[in-house]
């Protein structure tokens, strides 16, 4: 789907036709966007390497009463990308070698699963976070920028973080404490700490009395909210919200460009 589609189809706001066409300007390349059903997250992004003739955005399409914010978003996350030197462009990824200085760690805490299941919840595990460490200190930014820049958006974009808050709050919940490794559960929570420490001051909402009585995870949460709040790059802060989770090991980073094979394929 093109920009001219999206906007017939969804009514895109000024800001958001701002955004894209600057998106256009940095990058010289147009988006598709591509409607799915049921995606696990609002959005997923894919920033058009060289040889790509387009950036690739997939949408929820059951989250359309938000789609200005969900794009505008996902927008941010390939402008800061682009705009950095081609040397500096840098992605996460983990390796059998990574997976294997996890699953030590986490050795003694995973026992409780049938031994034929532990590798694939390792991955899922490892890989979340992973995705979380490198994303929600970039996620903190791109929220700034857009409310200090676009205020056209930001009646969609508190409802939109609203949304987002209820769902992180949801990894507190004794379910999940009960099902997941208790390293898993208390770094997953301490980000979600400190990304909706950053992101009440755009919603208006105090959502700490929910970590009421998890003090390892506040003072942790905390720690990493100070250090989002210094002058890093993306990569140096997402550096160091993993030392200090002891996670740094867990994970490398590649060239923008050195994506596998798999990368390309639709």
């Amino acid at each position: 789907m093109k920009v001219e589609e999206l906007q017939t189809r969804y009514r895109l706001l000024p800001e958001v036709v701002e955004i894209l066409e600057l998106v256009q300007q940095v990058s010289g390349k147009d988006i598709d966007f591509r409607p799915v059903r049921k995606l696990n997250v609002a959005a997923t992004t894919k920033v058009a390497r060289q040889r790509m003739p387009q950036h690739i955005i997939s949408f929820d399409r059951g989250k359309a009463d938000r789609i200005n914010y969900i794009i505008a978003h996902e927008c941010g996350h390939i402008l800061r990308m682009l705009q950095l030197p081609p040397a500096d462009r840098l992605v996460p990824a983990t390796t059998s070698a990574t997976v294997s200085i996890a699953a030590e760690v986490l050795a003694d805490e995973v026992t409780f699963l049938p031994p034929a299941l532990i590798p694939r919840m390792l991955d899922v595990w490892v890989g979340g976070l992973v995705l979380q460490v490198t994303n929600q200190p970039v996620d903190v930014k791109i929220e700034q920028w857009l409310y200090s820049n676009y205020p056209g958006l930001r009646r969609e974009q508190v409802q939109g973080l609203e949304k987002d808050a209820r769902v992180a709050l949801k990894a507190l919940a004794i379910e999940v404490e009960r099902m997941a490794p208790p390293t898993v559960f208390r770094i997953s929570n301490a980000m979600n700490y400190a990304y909706l420490n950053h992101i009440n001051k755009i919603t208006g909402r105090n959502y700490r009395n929910r970590f009421r009585g998890r003090q390892e995870i506040i003072g942790l949460g905390k720690q990493l909210y100070e250090i989002s709040e210094g002058e890093w790059s993306d990569v140096e802060v997402a550096n160091q919200w993993a030392e200090h989770l002891g996670i740094r090991q867990w994970f490398s980073w590649i060239g923008f460009e050195d994506m596998p094979e798999s990368y390309y394929r639709d």
